[in-house]
């Protein structure tokens, strides 16, 4: 019997989540004996109207090429629905397990070999569902889509509108087609199948299918048209639109008088409802679109886009800094034999105590308070709710405006734009509304007014997005907030929120590295740490705090070792997360911080660990503050990320103006081609015979060496060369045929995107193996595959992984393939052919960057602390992520923090998902009605283009063409060259032939090698190893390890650092040469549904298999597909 109990609710159970927990294999298994159980749970509660999901928690299994098996567990959600009577209630839980069912097929079809292990239990997520009452005979439309008199209303008290529209489209009447009865007799002509009415959306698809029609659903939110469902089916049926609007279906009668806003004819698609002008437009358009989700676009209003953010500039008086620590209190799992994969929860993290720092707009604490204790998010709410409203009344209080007579107003440029002042433009006083009140200068009035301060209190915690902010919104109290605003990345982890005035904002998301990091970087600059001394000025032992605070975690499971009035022993310090105890130095450290700061108990010395802590963000935090405004003239508390940061700091740095696509298809045109960075492995394994290495050099050989190379900021190099403005045209047929290319060069005022065919003739395919031109992302089947890797593949049961879409170098010909026309310049001049030419975009170009880039390129080489040489390094990077940001990407969270506003969101038709978090708060995922293209994704995909170019002439340009045959790819990865060469003396060769190439100054200054001639420039190689590297071994993209000296690099993803410190140089090449594995456990502190523990992976470290490439016999040679010799193979086979 399958028993469900309440799991969470909110708001006195108008939203709620009921679980069961099962043991199931087969999906459909379970659905045959819960349907009826859900059906009475449902009936229950049908009077009060439901909106429901079921979701699946489902383990699940593969096999590593290894022959080991891996768990994990996957969530499988229906969509969110509308059961209305008890007659809905079968036909909405088949709805709902159909929609599992398909997610379920899709998963395992392309999820990399995952099969079902058991499924583990079942949520319905349950809430209360208010609507318009009296059927589908009294909905009324809203006015602005009854008056364009485009959709047929059918009033019927059957519940079967759906099927009357249907009707009404295929057997249209003259007269009173508004009336069911008109179309009654014909409903006999319909094969219905299964489906009950009133019809679920979800069962469009299979009446589609039953009656050879293609039907469109549209829904109606926000004033907005929006897609609900779009049909699949590809063939010429009859389409037919629909409205569903109030559980009721409607009839489209005219679909371009409904899109329109003004008069004339137009071609939507129906798939994003962008409208064109002609129909061969929009043809072009389905080509482009069929890839893309249904979700209407629009075009943004603006042409261009540049800094408009001026309220920015300006310093916020008042932040708080925040911490949380906790108990973690043990979960006592009996964790399975250490010779399997598996995933378990070892502890449970609960708030126990709190400190928080208050500063002002002249950095100086204003206010400090730490709590321990139950109930601990409570207090910490209550207390900034407190700081919330005594700090705002103080920004309210407008200071009046104070001459200045030394002050002069006869400026010719605008303080705050630093635009001159045009004649007869309106001058202002701009004075500071904070504080004395004293004139900042003379501002252009419009620039006056937006800058102005904003109304809010920056909450900074570190790591907030994976820690704290499950534990605040876990446990919201009741009536805390009356809104709450959230920037999600998914449902479970937040960029950012905000509880009315209050912003949480996690540090990291802007100085992603550990407090101590930032603490140690900070300490090697002139920082004048005024916090810290204020606390500890005069303790004569203050040095003590000033390096990184030890802690036992995992032995405070319990409110109780607060009274202890010693430090435990060492092994309680252990810490599972790193899996390595604490040192006998950093025992004895901190033995004597609790002696010398005369900590009676333990509970003293969690108050000073965590007052430390929260000083020390409050530190870093400020120094980066004060550095933004110095360098750019903006507070970072005004932003939520770097990457946003930079990005208005570099159109504020640069005054450009970016034009904005306006034509949907140009927009698409891009993003169908944005191919991120190269990750290759050629030659898998390489071991040098280097002189300089004298213990395994062989002088009866040739020399060979290996290099393991970074180009300096390879983003950064880019993003100085000259890139896309506007003026974006497409040339004409009479135009591509006259287009020549080497007319025009990197510096050249216009550009060129263009989309070709072409092909690697055969002579080039040996000559560019290691590295082939023009990276796509390509279909891998297992067909494709060479004998090797089908042997490993089958022995390992990895078949069902195939076939997988990967970016992947390859000689296969190109097909309508986009790119950059200084990358297609080098490609021709290298023996690529050109078959065709379809499109060419032309557009001005300018470096409008490098201005921006070179100031923080030169900061960072100036800076004399980490801190600051971080910081700017840090800009650079985050800048370009701003251009490739997806739109498409984003999702939409809601919080409710009260009824009210939770039955507004469970009323929508753009709801996708919900579940309560606690009481006081619950969680919904909305489509959104309208997504705006206003992003220059133009600048992500040349940027990304024009990295790979300079890549391959690093790679082609200059050690191919000096080495010939002689040299080898190794590896690749983004900005990465691992390489052998064959020669002489390669670090000669790196201080003369190849010198303008690299940058030389990270050797140290008595090394022959040393050379400060190039420090820092962007784009030039610098070796990863100082030392000469021995050997080099490549499992697969980001698996590697090469050694040097008495060392070695090594990394593996998915694997933490401190779990990798097990392995040995030796452990990744007995992988590849034994194909043999590597099993390693790894704890990791995690959060789900807002619950936080620390679990415990043992999972598969290393692995030998590589699919990228065509693989040789022994799988350290390879060839990249497409290659001639492969197709010789197969026929020879």
């Amino acid at each position: 019997m399958i028993n469900f109990e309440n799991y969470r609710s909110s708001f006195r159970g108008y939203t709620r989540t009921l679980r069961a927990l099962v043991n199931y294999i087969d999906p459909h298994e379970l659905y045959n004996d819960v349907r009826t159980v859900i059906y009475d749970i449902l009936n229950t509660d049908i009077v009060l109207r439901l909106r429901l999901i079921i979701c699946l928690s489902i383990v699940f299994s593969k096999w590593n090429e290894q022959g080991e098996e891996t768990t994990c567990t996957f969530y499988f959600c229906s969509t969110a629905f509308r059961i209305l009577s008890n007659l809905e209630i079968y036909p909405t839980i088949d709805a709902a397990f159909s929609k599992i069912f398909i997610s379920i097929e899709n998963f395992v079809r392309n999820g990399s070999g995952w099969q079902i292990k058991s499924i583990s239990s079942i949520d319905l997520h349950l809430g209360q569902y208010r609507v318009f009452r009296g059927g589908c005979k009294n909905v009324c439309l809203p006015s602005k889509i009854k008056n364009k008199k485009a959709v047929l209303n059918i009033k019927c008290a059957d519940n079967k509108c759906f099927l009357y529209s249907i009707a009404a489209k295929l057997y249209p009447s003259k007269f009173h087609g508004e009336r069911a009865v008109k179309y009654r007799r014909y409903l006999k002509y319909f094969r219905i199948g299964n489906i009950k009415f009133p019809t679920p959306i979800s069962k469009v698809a299979q009446f589609e299918t039953l009656n050879n029609l293609r039907i469109n659903v549209y829904g109606w939110e926000e004033n907005e048209i929006f897609p609900m469902y779009v049909s699949k089916q590809t063939k010429e049926y009859t389409c037919i639109d629909l409205l569903y609007y109030e559980k009721h279906f409607f009839l489209i009668k005219n679909f371009n008088r409904l899109m329109n806003q003004k008069n004339g004819t137009h071609f939507y698609c129906r798939k994003c409802l962008s409208g064109f002008s002609r129909r061969d437009t929009l043809i072009l358009h389905k080509v482009l679109c069929q890839e893309m989700k249904p979700q209407r676009v629009s075009m943004p209003k603006n042409t261009t886009l540049k800094f408009t953010n001026l309220a920015k500039m300006l310093y916020h008086p008042f932040c708080i800094f925040a911490d949380f620590e906790s108990l973690t209190k043990k979960a006592h799992t009996v964790l399975p034999s250490s010779s399997t994969s598996y995933s378990a929860i070892i502890e449970r993290h609960e708030a126990i105590s709190y400190t928080i720092i208050v500063t002002d707009v002249g950095d100086e604490i204003v206010f400090h308070e730490y709590f321990v204790g139950e109930n601990v998010i409570q207090q910490f709410l209550d207390t900034l709710k407190y700081l919330s409203q005594k700090l705002l009344k103080k920004m309210r209080d407008i200071a009046p405006m104070i001459e200045n007579p030394d002050s002069t107003y006869d400026s010719t440029i605008c303080h705050i734009c630093k635009q001159k002042f045009k004649l007869g433009e309106i001058r202002v006083r701009d004075h500071c509304h904070f504080g004395e009140g004293y004139i900042r200068g003379l501002g252009h009035q419009s620039c006056n007014l937006n800058y102005r301060a904003t109304y809010f209190i920056p909450v900074i915690i570190h790591n907030a997005r994976n820690y704290d902010t499950h534990l605040i919104l876990k446990n919201l109290p009741a009536d805390f907030a009356k809104i709450i605003n959230i920037i999600p990345i998914n449902m479970e982890k937040f960029t950012m929120f905000s509880l009315d005035a209050l912003k949480f904002l996690d540090s990291y998301q802007f100085l992603d590295s550990s407090l101590d990091v930032l603490v140690n970087n900070l300490k090697t600059s002139n920082h004048a740490f005024k916090i810290f001394e204020k606390f500890f000025g005069n303790n004569r032992n203050k040095h003590l705090l000033k390096q990184k605070g030890i802690f036992p975690y995992s032995y405070f499971d319990s409110i109780d070792k607060l009274k202890e009035k010693q430090l435990p022993a060492r092994a309680a310090f252990f810490n599972v997360l790193t899996n390595m105890p604490i040192t006998e130095t950093e025992y004895n450290h901190a033995q004597l911080v609790f002696q010398n700061f005369k900590c009676k108990t333990l509970a003293d010395y969690l108050e000073l660990y965590q007052n430390v802590d929260t000083i020390m963000l409050a530190e870093v935090f400020i120094s980066f503050r004060r550095t933004a405004m110095q360098y750019y003239e903006l507070d970072p508390v005004h932003f939520v990320t770097s990457a946003e940061l930079t990005w208005n700091a570099g159109l504020k740095f640069t005054k450009v103006e970016l034009q904005l696509l306006s034509n949907v298809n140009d927009y698409i045109w891009f993003e169908s081609q944005m191919r991120g960075g190269i990750c290759f492995l050629g030659k898998r394994y390489e071991k040098a015979n280097n002189p300089y290495i004298s213990d395994t050099y062989n002088d009866s050989k040739p020399h060979k060496y290996i290099l393991a190379l970074d180009a300096n900021n390879l983003y950064g190099y880019v993003m100085s060369q000259s890139l896309p403005v506007g003026n974006f045209s497409w040339l004409t047929s009479e135009e591509i045929q006259n287009f020549n290319i080497f007319e025009y060069d990197e510096n050249s005022d216009v550009g060129f995107i263009l989309e070709v065919d072409m092909h690697c003739p055969e002579n080039l395919h040996q000559k560019t193996n290691d590295l082939p031109f023009a990276v796509e992302h390509l279909k891998i089947t297992f067909e494709m595959l060479s004998p090797y890797a089908k042997k490993l593949c089958e022995r390992f049961n990895l078949k069902h992984t195939f076939p997988c879409k990967k970016l992947t170098p390859n000689f296969y010909p190109k097909k309508n393939y986009i790119t950059h026309y200084l990358n297609l310049q080098f490609y021709i001049k290298d023996g690529i052919i050109v078959d065709k030419i379809h499109k060419i975009l032309s557009f001005k170009q300018i470096p409008w960057l490098k201005d921006y880039i070179h100031f923080n390129n030169e900061k960072r080489k100036a800076a004399t602390d980490e801190f600051t040489r971080s910081f700017c390094k840090k800009l650079n990077n985050s800048f370009f992520g701003r251009l490739m940001l997806n739109q498409r990407k984003k999702i939409s969270v809601l919080g409710s923090v009260t009824e009210k506003d939770c039955k507004k969101n469970l009323s929508s038709p753009l709801l996708d998902y919900f579940e309560p978090v606690n009481e006081n708060l619950t969680l919904f995922k909305m489509r959104k009605p309208n997504l705006i293209l206003d992003k220059p994704i133009y600048g992500g995909f040349c940027i990304l283009e024009l990295s790979k170019l300079h890549m391959y002439k690093l790679y082609y340009s200059n050690f191919k063409n000096v080495y010939k045959s002689k040299c080898e790819l190794l590896y690749m990865d983004t900005d990465s060259l691992y390489i052998s060469v064959e020669t002489d003396d390669v670090f000669l060769d790196m201080k003369t032939s190849l010198n303008n190439i690299f940058d030389l100054s990270n050797y140290p200054k008595n090394h022959f090698l040393f050379d400060d001639s190039n420090r820092g420039r962007l784009g030039y190689l610098k070796s990863e190893a100082v030392q000469p590297i021995r050997e080099f071994v490549g499992l697969k993209a980001k698996m590697y390890a090469f050694s040097y000296g008495d060392t070695c690099k090594k990394t593996a993803k998915g694997v933490k650092k401190s779990s990798l410190k097990n392995f040995t140089f030796e452990s990744y090449k007995n992988v590849l040469l034994e194909e043999s594995s590597i099993r390693q456990p790894q704890c990791s502190i995690v959060s789900k549904k807002h619950e936080v523990h620390t679990v415990i992976q043992n999972k598969i470290g290393l692995s030998a298999f590589y699919d990228k490439k065509y693989l040789a016999d022994g799988g350290i040679y390879s060839l990249a597909y497409g290659h001639y010799q492969i197709e010789n193979e197969d026929d020879d086979g």
